[in-house]
């Protein structure tokens, strides 16, 4: 089977299930009666540390579909990324992404996402940031520090993305860093 199949099966097709069982819960459809949604949010948070992948799972997605409403939630999916699920992982990333700005405090660890041994996952927590917004820079220019050149590409990325002009000034003097001639001659002996 081909990476991309593999793929798929185990993230898409479960995605696009979820979709057809989720319905249009929390679709900004407005006619959600907040106190309805805040104690479905509870109940999710809940579900999100069951010893069941897909009861983890299906949590983390119902929290996509909330958006912005689902801001309680923000710690428990931060601990959610580092779950042992690549598809909970993913699912968690997309969350919090789609909480968007009140989700900020999720930065490290969707910076620690861009890492991952997921490709699917790696994606999503990009797209989460970039999502999150402008909250996110200080913590995106701090990545282009990190030990992890992956991660720091991406998190160069993000930043070009997000364009602001601190975001872009940070990116053109990481690019300028990485252009600069190391000096062979320092330190040798002759």
């Amino acid at each position: 089977m081909h990476l991309a199949q593999s793929v798929a099966r185990r993230v898409v097709v479960p995605c696009l299930v979820a979709v057809v069982a989720v319905g249009t819960f929390g679709c900004g459809s407005g006619e959600d009666d907040p106190a309805d949604v805040q104690e479905r949010v509870d109940t999710l948070i809940k579900e999100l540390g069951s010893e069941d992948e897909s009861a983890r799972w299906d949590a983390a997605w119902e929290l996509r579909g909330v958006g912005e409403a689902a801001a309680d939630a923000v710690p428990a999916l931060i601990q959610t990324l580092e779950d042992e699920s690549e598809r909970v992982r993913w699912a968690a990333a997309s969350a919090l992404g789609s909480i968007g700005p009140s989700a900020r405090d999720a930065a490290p660890g969707l910076i620690a996402a861009l890492a991952d041994g997921s490709e699917s996952v790696r994606a999503t927590a990009r797209i989460a940031l970039r999502q999150i917004g402008e909250g996110v820079v200080p913590d995106l220019i701090s990545a282009l520090s990190d030990g992890n050149e992956a991660v720091q590409t991406q998190a160069a990325s993000v930043l070009t993305e997000i364009g602001s002009a601190e975001a872009l000034t940070a990116v053109a003097a990481w690019e300028a860093a990485k252009e600069e001639p190391v000096d062979s001659t320092e330190g040798g002996t002759e």
